[in-house]
């Protein structure tokens, strides 16, 4: 019988102290589970190679590995018969609770708090619309220790900062946009900027003083690029606190073992889309997938993709022509769009009455626009930057321009038209069911014959795949956009 004792710091465990046959350590087992494989994808000369990557969190040398993964390892143990302990080597800090402005749901949100806390790292699998902020900020609020909080994009640095404002009463510090304000008890970093600049001596001081680190739309570190989140957590050498917001945290194989390495477990049972629609926290869609037909074939997608989604200028004439419609009946349209060339097409279409912003838009313009669409002296709202976290309670109805596959993104656009307000308590989301030429294929040997859908056909089949899939969706299939758009005269839209 083998016994071992895991000794665990803010960064760091390791399997320690063994006391019986070392060699019943089950090494093999612990490598293949605390491990990722990535594809890494090169075009040369019109040529495409994989590359497949393997990469281990277990050190085999010094038996180490992330904190967070210390519920993987117990796991495996267990399955192999192998007893051990805990050693806890990390410092609690001092608590020193702010006052919460904010107001909790009963049903759900309270209680997560104190779970959090007592288990000092975790991941909040909420929802868009589920109130993550407010959860956020009741958390900060309670402990009181000096805390960072990472959101992914600059929009999310202005929102969040002034959420943090609303909820306890002053802004927080921040590192982004131009700005590097160290000295405030709360600060709110976009990850790029604290990568650029972290070999710096203030950065490197200032990480080392963090108590308490928040991923905002952890989710991100599914991207695993260069600027890695769980690289930065891993900074913050002295955060006793370390947790994670998002309400699609764990989508891929590489992506979800890191997000688990930097925060640990999810703290509660997730809390879907549909069960806040049923308690009235959110508004009731209504998704009008609208068939519309691509006729441009190419065996690259990217031309597919630019050519039949992107410039399309038939299709973006669909969505400006419903946007209009909607702007008619007195309602608030956000188009998302992810190409500059797109959001500029359909800008165009709709004239005056809407307002297209982009990523180098200034702070000015970028306030100007969401004062003059929520007060609805621009009915449209295009944007490029209007994304993952962006809040508009406002919002009747949202379109969904570019398209796409991902769940994780269908989610979080959807989410954009889904809060609730004193007078809206249903949603309208807009999509395309778009259709491209089948493919054929050609068996060399056999000579049979095998057709299969398009891409764009394919990204089409799952987005609805993903609408059904919550219950208090009400989906409707259209035979053409025409059919939503009624008659009018372009000069009484507004």
């Amino acid at each position: 019988m083998l016994k071992v004792v895991l000794e665990y710091n803010n960064l760091f465990c390791r399997i320690g102290q063994m006391q019986g046959d070392i060699l019943a350590i089950p090494l093999a087992s612990l490598m293949e589970r605390l491990s990722y494989r990535i594809k890494k994808f090169r075009r040369w000369y019109g040529q495409t190679t994989i590359k497949v990557v393997d990469y281990y969190l277990f050190d085999i040398e010094t038996m180490r590995f992330p904190t967070g993964l210390i519920s993987d390892v117990c796991e495996v143990l267990d399955e192999h018969g192998v007893e051990y302990d805990f050693e806890d080597q990390r410092e609690k800090p001092e608590w020193k609770p702010l006052k919460f402005l904010g107001k909790l749901r009963d049903d759900y949100q309270v209680g997560y708090t104190e779970e959090a806390l007592e288990r000092t790292r975790g991941i909040y699998d909420i929802p868009t619309g589920g109130g993550k902020t407010i959860m956020m900020s009741h958390l900060v609020a309670t402990a009181g220790v000096k805390t960072l909080v990472m959101v992914p994009s600059l929009e999310l640095l202005r929102q969040t900062s002034n959420d943090f404002k609303d909820f306890l009463g002053f802004l927080p510090g921040k590192i982004g946009g131009g700005k590097f304000e160290f000295d405030q008890l709360i600060t709110v970093a976009t990850p790029q900027s604290l990568w650029s600049r972290r070999k710096t001596r203030d950065i490197k001081k200032f990480m080392a003083s963090i108590q308490m680190i928040i991923g905002d739309e952890i989710h991100h570190e599914n991207d695993t690029g260069q600027c890695s989140w769980y690289k930065l957590f891993r900074l913050a050498t002295n955060a006793y606190y370390r947790f994670g917001f998002s309400g699609t945290p764990m989508m891929t194989e590489a992506g979800g073992i890191l997000v688990k390495a930097s925060t640990g477990n999810i703290i509660k049972g997730k809390i879907h889309t549909s069960e806040l629609i049923e308690k009235g926290y959110l508004a009731k869609p209504t998704v009008q997938m609208v068939k519309f037909q691509v006729d441009f074939q190419h065996f690259r997608f990217d031309v597919v993709y630019f050519n039949g989604i992107i410039a399309n200028k038939f299709r973006n004439r669909a969505i400006a022509e419903i946007a209009l419609d909607r702007a008619r009946q007195g309602k608030l349209v956000l188009i998302g769009v992810t190409r500059v060339v797109q959001g500029e097409m359909i800008q165009d279409m709709v004239g005056p009455f809407g307002r297209f912003m982009q990523g180098d838009c200034s702070e000015e313009d970028r306030k100007e626009a969401i004062e003059n669409f929520r007060s609805g002296k621009k009915k449209i709202l295009i944007g490029t930057i209007y994304g993952e976290g962006s809040n508009f309670p406002e919002v009747n109805c949202y379109i969904n321009a570019p398209g796409g596959k991902s769940k994780k993104v269908v989610i979080q656009r959807v989410g954009r038209s889904l809060r609730v307000t004193k007078d809206k308590k249903e949603a309208e989301v807009i999509d395309f069911y778009d259709m491209d030429p089948q493919r054929v294929k050609v068996d060399r040997v056999t000579g049979e014959v095998r057709k299969y859908d398009g891409p764009l056909t394919k990204h089409s089949k799952h987005r609805l795949k993903v609408y059904k899939e919550e219950p208090e969706f009400v989906v409707n299939m259209v035979e053409k956009w025409e059919d939503l758009v009624k008659s009018f005269d372009d000069k009484n839209v507004v």
